[in-house]
């Protein structure tokens, strides 16, 4: 089916195109969205007019992500949670929690997924957490995760060699199962009892 896209869409192509996409796709997906139109011959004379007011959108949203990325840039986030031996955490700190923390500190929302955590935070430490708030913008966060003394010990070089050693493991079978690790990860999250509030 010839549709023209109204939004950008991503790996698909940008406001004002005219694209080539299966009838399900565009009856099931883009058009109920509001995303892409059949294109009619009508529709086909308004392309430009369509493409020039998503340049013009687009300036507009880049502005706004170029200004949240300089708030958040190397925000600090601090956690405090209960641990145990390797200072492994009773619980988690998911993308949920980074989330809420973000607005409560800066008064910006932003969405969970478009935080960049492969995997809910399970251990003590210092954390770069990359956000993408769009197309070519991405800011990080710190996100420090301390004990509830508010401290985060150093553990022996053996420990933390042996930590290295069971993430990569646990890595590694999560690729041979061939799930999502990002899905996998976001549902486990979301399950799991959060394991602190943000300072």
């Amino acid at each position: 089916m010839r549709v023209i896209l109204l939004e950008d869409v991503d790996k698909l192509g940008h406001a004002g195109d005219v694209v080539e996409v299966k009838n399900g796709f565009a009856r099931n997906y883009l058009i109920p969205r509001g995303l892409a139109q059949p294109a009619t011959r009508g529709l086909l004379r308004q392309v430009d007019q369509i493409r020039k007011a998503a340049e013009q959108r687009r300036a507009r949203e880049l502005g706004q992500a170029e200004s949240i990325a300089a708030v958040l840039k190397d925000t600090v986030l601090e956690f405090r949670a209960r641990a145990g031996e390797n200072n492994r955490l009773y619980g988690s700190i998911t993308k949920a929690d980074i989330a809420e923390a973000i607005h409560e500190k800066t008064g910006i929302e932003i969405d969970r997924r478009n935080i960049q955590l492969d995997h809910p935070l399970r251990q003590l430490g210092e954390y770069q957490v990359p956000i993408r708030l769009m197309a070519g913008v991405v800011t990080q966060v710190v996100v420090r995760v301390a004990n509830e003394a508010g401290e985060i010990p150093t553990l022996p070089e053996w420990e933390e060699a042996e930590g290295t050693a069971e993430e990569a493991v646990e890595a590694s079978a999560q690729e041979t199962s061939g799930e999502p690790e990002a899905h996998a990860a976001e549902e486990t999250g979301d399950e799991e009892e959060t394991a602190s509030e943000a300072a």
